[in-house]
């Protein structure tokens, strides 16, 4: 973005954020990421919003491509503390709500600081998401699947950057490991499982653009 562009974002923060606590026309760079997250099994979908900036926030607001408040938060007080950054999670719906409510295009992020006449930061949210990974064992349904000696297995999808496999039993915190691209299987520690309890095996794969596709299957171990 072009220093122009900058000293008219930062003229009409004013007006957009309200009164400025800094007398300085400085604005701050934001590093934005916007996710959509896919469940094909459970038909659900959602967006996560990540920001960091190097200044306290104060006052931020999150427009989606026509311009339309998608998301707004202040910090309480003129005490001088702030954020250094946030995170948000979209409440889960249908893929066709989600998509409905956040179309595709830039989204701009306006924050005033407490040092600064603002930050500015835009991510690109894409609806491109990658097909599924194919879980070939265990099956969904399947019953006396060993708590020992596990290997759970999948076929991956092309063009994946990488996988989140999350392996949980009842309200436990469960198994959550990041694994590259090309990996298929994952050895379960022995130890780690219950006998005779049911469980979540899910496998998300990460597009290129950072999109999350999630397919998972129950079981019940031996």
């Amino acid at each position: 973005m072009s220093t122009s562009n900058l000293a008219i974002i930062a003229a009409v923060f004013a007006v957009t954020l309200g009164p400025a606590n800094s007398v300085t026309t400085t604005v701050a760079p934001m590093q934005v990421k916007l996710v959509l997250e896919c469940n094909v099994t459970q038909g659900t979908a959602a967006i996560f919003a990540e920001a960091d900036c190097d200044q306290k926030l104060q006052q931020i607001v999150v427009r989606d491509p026509s311009g339309a408040d998608v998301f707004k938060s202040w910090v309480a007080g003129e005490r001088g503390l702030g954020l250094q950054g946030f995170k948000f999670e979209t409440s889960e719906g249908t893929a066709a709500e989600v998509l409905a409510n956040y179309p595709e295009g830039n989204y701009l992020i306006q924050a005033r600081t407490t040092t600064t006449s603002g930050a500015l930061g835009t991510a690109y949210l894409s609806h491109r998401i990658l097909r599924p990974v194919t879980i070939t064992y265990p099956l969904n349904g399947a019953v006396n699947v060993p708590s020992t000696g596990l290997v759970l297995t999948w076929t991956p999808t092309a063009d994946a950057a990488g996988y989140q496999i999350i392996l949980e039993q009842g309200d436990s915190d469960g198994l959550k490991i990041d694994m590259p691209p090309g990996c298929h299987s994952l050895t379960v520690p022995d130890g780690f499982l219950r006998s005779r309890t049911h469980t979540t095996f899910e496998v998300m794969a990460e597009a290129q653009n950072g999109n999350r596709t999630a397919i998972e299957v129950e079981f019940t171990t031996l």
